[in-house]
């Protein structure tokens, strides 16, 4: 097996677990929860805002992936950009709701 077509495999077998779904179970199993929990689970966040008694919290996560090209040689590699912004709102310190947006919200547990 040449070098390209084992570094495709490595990256398929590494991010084949992470998925949306996941994701999205893992964002909701803050639902309910004092704020402390998820400050604790996911660190600071990157921004908060208050109004009408909610209180935001967002996070956001930029990387990048790397895809390899396979079965041609004049193809070459790319680079692609990943975003993820996720927020939570909290109402008497308790999460109420969430919606992420980005093409990188995806988790492997």
């Amino acid at each position: 097996m040449n070098r390209a077509a084992f570094a495709a495999l490595a990256a398929a077998a590494l991010t084949s677990c992470a998925t949306e779904a996941n994701y999205q179970a893992n964002v909701k199993s803050f639902m309910g929860l004092p704020e402390l929990a998820l400050i604790r689970a996911w660190g600071p966040p990157s921004s908060s805002y208050e109004t009408g008694g909610s209180r935001f919290l967002t996070y956001q996560w930029r990387g990048n992936s790397y895809v390899v090209a396979t079965g041609s040689p004049i193809v070459p590699a790319a680079i692609v950009g990943k975003w993820c912004d996720t927020t939570f709102e909290y109402r008497a310190g308790v999460a109420v709701s969430w919606r992420y947006q980005g093409n990188g919200c995806k988790s492997k547990d």
